[in-house]
């Protein structure tokens, strides 16, 4: 009988190399094609939130999303501004699952920006309560407030989001991945462009003055909301030194987060175009598009003391979208071209 002929020891080599070989050339094409599905996820995401605020405006004559009274400052200002005590109409959290009804007076959940309290807090960040979230999915804790991408999630919150309530009883709130336009929710007149600069919003008799929807002077060019962290090309899941905490949008020229923009369209927009924007309106003789803080960060921008190396190019502090120059009548780009 003639015996079977088996695979050499370097045949089974070769074979094995082959195969990882293959994997090898595989794996990066797998990794990018699942990056780039979250991505477009993102994208999704926000084109819902353009068409949810286009609703609720539709709803409330025009009116931009805002928690925050339009005479805050009037009426409860100073003391409320600096001590949050003074009672203001309270932010819905929502129901729980045994119809108990939950809400907070707190001012991160109020004010665009919290002044003076911690001013990386503020409803920019907080637009998933009850008021904006019942024109999505009617939960704090739906899947669409949390970009694909964003890795610094804990895992109870995937827990709450597939709890069937509308808030749940004993949750810590957690901030959304994305976040809306401070300087878009005030009055145009704290950030203005004359010689007086910017100032705080609770300085002003009208500052918190929520500007209609349809008030954007560029609305192709003024951005709505993004991704609030730096989830394209990051140098790493979190900033050195900080126990965990994300890189912000901001934070270097190579950051591209998912962009909705006031006339409704997506796309990625770069730090880098935001800064290259501002610099060609200041060689033409303008203004910069980002305005000076106004009393929050000092030297620092938004949070720039953190920017990764190169962040702050020939000395540059860009602020974008969060201290943008004249609020929504101002733009945050000139284009992409």
């Amino acid at each position: 009988m003639q015996r079977k002929r088996g695979f050499t020891l370097i045949e089974l080599l070769v074979v094995i190399s082959i195969i990882a070989l293959l994997i090898g050339l595989l794996l990066p094409a797998i990794g990018k094609a699942r990056d780039s599905a979250k991505v477009t996820i993102s994208l999704s995401n926000l084109r819902n939130f353009g068409a949810a605020h286009a609703t609720y405006a539709s709803e409330w004559n025009g009116r931009q999303w805002t928690t925050c009274p339009d005479d805050l400052t009037v009426i409860h200002s100073p003391v409320w501004a600096s001590a949050y005590g003074q009672p203001v109409p309270p932010v819905p959290l929502g129901f729980d699952k045994n119809g108990l009804h939950f809400q907070t007076t707190s001012g991160w959940a109020i004010i665009p920006m919290w002044w003076p309290g911690n001013c990386s807090l503020g409803s920019f960040r907080a637009f998933h309560t009850k008021p904006f979230n019942q024109y999505i999915n009617k939960k704090v804790y739906d899947p669409i407030f949390w970009c694909p991408k964003d890795y610094t999630i804990n895992d109870k919150i995937y827990q709450w989001q597939d709890d069937p309530g509308e808030w749940v009883n004993g949750a810590s709130f957690y901030f959304s991945s994305y976040c809306t336009s401070v300087a878009a929710q005030v009055s145009p007149d704290v950030y203005r462009s004359d010689a007086q600069g910017s100032q705080r919003a609770d300085q002003l008799p009208a500052g918190h003055r929520s500007p209609n929807l349809s008030s954007a002077t560029y609305p192709d060019l003024k951005t709505h909301m993004l991704e609030h962290y730096w989830l394209q090309n990051n140098p790493s899941e979190s900033i050195p030194g900080t126990a965990g905490v994300p890189w912000f949008f901001n934070m270097g020229p190579d950051s591209t987060p998912a962009t909705l923009f006031f006339d409704g369209h997506t796309r990625m927009m770069s730090v880098r175009e935001a800064v290259a924007s501002s610099r060609r309106v200041v060689s033409q003789g303008g203004a910069r598009l980002d305005a000076s803080d106004p009393g929050c960060f000092g030297s620092g921008g938004y949070f720039q003391s953190y920017g990764y190396a190169g962040a702050n190019t020939r000395g540059e502090i860009n602020s974008y979208h969060v201290f943008t120059r004249d609020g929504i009548k101002g733009r945050d780009t000139i284009g992409s071209g």
